[in-house]
């Protein structure tokens, strides 16, 4: 059997008029100012002066920013191997309803 949870819906957000302001008068990037851009950063390379963690501390909290953020591994996995067994399942009752009408069909036609 196949068990499809139900989320519970959550109210939109009202966004107010007051938080838009400064962003509906935001000047847009045109294309010539994202090139500028994209070339100073190439030249800045900051991603060469990018350390990450120096002490052990903070190599231990680096380390969990995957785990706090997303599913880990065996989470995953077991949640995969879940689906597949659920879409197996909905893949033979699928096959024993297309097998039951094609009987049907054949049991018809004999009747006629």
């Amino acid at each position: 059997m196949v068990v499809v949870s139900r989320s519970v819906q959550r109210p939109t957000p009202r966004i107010s008029l007051k938080s838009l302001e400064g962003f509906i008068d935001m000047p847009r990037w045109t294309a010539e100012a994202r090139e500028k851009q994209r070339q100073l950063i190439k030249e800045w390379q900051p991603w060469e002066q990018s350390t990450g963690p120096r002490t052990e501390q903070g190599k231990e909290i680096s380390s969990q920013n995957a785990r706090r953020t997303s599913l880990s591994d065996q989470e995953l996995i077991g949640g995969l191997r879940k689906m597949r067994h659920e879409l197996g399942a909905i893949a033979r009752i699928q096959h024993r309803q297309r097998t039951d009408e094609a009987w049907d069909a054949v049991i018809a036609s004999f009747n006629k």
